[in-house]
């Protein structure tokens, strides 16, 4: 161990406590981020009857986005972000589904999400992210899939924001 990781290990939470700050508080030092607990669909966007009802896909790809964001941020679910939200936001929209329902030979699957990440009021990022999958789950499950795969994809974004990104198979 060289002297400075050493020092680092020591000294940071010698610091912490003389601030007044317990360990587990400065464990917890850091990012906060309120995340929009729904991607709504876009509107007027043609989507299955039955995928609309039966796959969730609103409240999948917010839960995914928490589910790896969490390990960089404290995420809070919040029912809206506007740009009035203090600190960082993250709303996101369901742009793009297709799916047929019916199972694992109705064709490929595919959500199309687009976000906006803001924080005190202005737009730090926007992202177009898209993930799809090939006839290998039924309906339901290749669009969860999906939004797992987009979930690590937007919580990797977020680390480093930057405008116009394309995340997973977005082109």
């Amino acid at each position: 161990m060289n002297t400075h990781s050493c020092f680092t290990r020591i000294a940071v939470p010698l610091a912490a406590i003389a601030l007044g700050l317990s360990l587990p508080a400065l464990a917890f030092a850091r990012g906060k981020l309120n995340l929009q607990e729904t991607a709504p669909f876009v509107r007027d966007l043609s989507v299955a009857k039955a995928v609309r009802s039966e796959c969730d896909l609103p409240h999948e790809v917010p839960n995914y986005v928490r589910a790896y964001a969490k390990k960089e941020f404290d995420v809070e679910l919040v029912e809206s972000v506007t740009p009035h939200s203090r600190g960082q936001g993250l709303a996101m929209t369901i742009v793009g589904v297709q799916a047929r329902p019916g199972g694992e030979f109705t064709g490929h699957k595919s959500i199309t999400v687009e976000g906006k990440l803001w924080e005190d009021g202005r737009v730090i990022g926007t992202f177009r992210a898209m993930r799809e999958t090939r006839g290998t789950f039924a309906t339901c499950g290749s669009l969860r899939y999906d939004a797992r795969s987009m979930g690590k994809d937007i919580a990797k974004w977020l680390k480093k924001p930057t405008m116009d990104a394309r995340l997973g198979d977005a082109r």
